[in-house]
């Protein structure tokens, strides 16, 4: 896996399975990935945090290493990510040996690790910051913000459709800076009224049943230009009423439009294949029958004419017979060879007599030539196949 573009600007990256940090972010950030809620890879940071040896630390549960008032938040942190939330971040308390109970922020971002799904976690610490109770709450404040504004999709805050809060992304998606989006609806984004309102209702529906829904959805950018984005949108809290969610925006455009491309040469491709194949056939068909009609025709000529002088001469010159016979073998095999390579271009059955009879010509040669027996059974509507000219 190559480089990893994180919300924590962490300087992390991927090299053949190991998890790599720059000296700036091994002093500062925990890390570890998880794979459902386990750990299976992790930083010396983490092991010095802890007091526990990596040893010990793979393959337990992140959650068992947390105060028990955060491991339900946690755990439903966790399963957002994987129900495809996109990144987001947590606060909890995480239990240590021998330096009691630091305040961490967790930010959770999915990855492929090894070929399979997974989270990886950085880790920062608040310990200090919580000890001096104002300032902590400024600088958790300004750690969030810059997390939040670090994540490259846009995430909008909403409260009965009215944007209450949005990221700097959003301006690079929609083309709306945060503040002129935050306090407005959901209808700036939208293509027309009915649009609107059907897929509020459709959203606030699916999100009564469950708390994380995923779409992929064609949104009107502030210059009218369209959009494609991957949305998920979250509900915020256990209510199922509830008015407000979290929804991340993805923009997949080119991405979409690489795959029109693509599915287009793939069309043209195909055109081309069924063209050259339409030529190819049809060359074969003008060899085969200018072969049936010039050599097949001038062979049977010249095989008339060798019996005839054979038969003129018969009694009269033996050892001129014998060759006369001779060169009719050879002629008669000549008109053999060429009714083989005229049958290998193109079978005159299959003009003359169509698809099925030049099949079960073409099987009777099979079985002459191998001692196969092939027994076939020919479904009515081949009788029906266009042939091509």
């Amino acid at each position: 896996m190559g480089c990893l573009d994180i919300p924590t600007k962490s300087f992390v990256r991927f090299e053949r399975g190991n998890l790599i940090i720059s000296k700036e972010g091994a002093r500062a950030v925990a890390l570890c990935v998880l794979i459902g809620d386990k750990i299976v890879l992790l930083n010396p940071v983490l092991e010095r945090w802890i007091g526990l040896p990596a040893e010990e630390l793979m393959g337990r549960s992140l959650i068992d290493l947390v105060h028990p008032d955060d491991r339900e938040p946690l755990k439903d942190a966790i399963e957002r990510i994987y129900d495809g939330l996109g990144a987001l971040f947590i606060g909890v308390k995480m239990i240590t040996r021998g330096k009691g109970v630091l305040w961490v922020v967790l930010t959770l971002n999915p990855v492929i690790y090894r070929e399979r799904k997974a989270i990886l976690v950085n880790i920062v610490d608040m310990t200090e910051l919580r000890k001096v109770e104002c300032s902590a709450n400024d600088e958790l404040f300004e750690l969030q913000k810059a997390i939040f504004e670090a994540i490259p999709h846009a995430i909008v805050g909403l409260e009965n459709r009215r944007i209450i809060f949005a990221n700097n992304a959003v301006y690079d998606i929609f083309g709306w800076r945060p503040d002129e989006l935050i306090g407005k609806t959901m209808r700036v984004l939208f293509h027309s009224d009915r649009e609107y309102e059907e897929e509020g209702r459709k959203f606030y529906s699916i999100l009564r049943k469950k708390r994380t829904h995923r779409i992929e959805f064609t949104y009107k950018r502030k210059d009218g230009k369209d959009v494609v984005c991957i949305t998920s949108v979250s509900r915020i809290g256990d209510d199922p009423e509830c008015r407000r969610v979290v929804a991340t925006h993805t923009d997949i455009t080119e991405m979409k439009r690489i795959e029109r491309e693509c599915n287009r040469l793939h069309e043209q491709l195909r055109k081309y294949t069924n063209h050259l194949h339409d030529m190819l056939e049809g060359e074969r068909s003008v060899i085969a029958r200018e072969i049936h009609d010039e050599i097949g025709q001038t062979l049977t000529a010249l095989k008339m004419g060798l019996f005839r002088i054979r038969e003129e001469v018969k009694g009269e010159n033996g050892k001129l017979e014998t060759e006369l016979t001779s060169m009719i073998n050879l002629v008669e095999g000549a008109i053999r060879s060429t009714r083989d390579l005229v049958a290998q271009l193109r079978p005159v059955l299959l003009d003359d007599l169509g698809f099925i009879p030049a099949m079960e010509w073409l099987i009777d040669e099979f079985q002459r030539m191998t001692d196969v027996e092939v027994d076939v059974v020919f479904h009515p509507v081949i009788e029906h196949i266009k042939l091509d000219k």
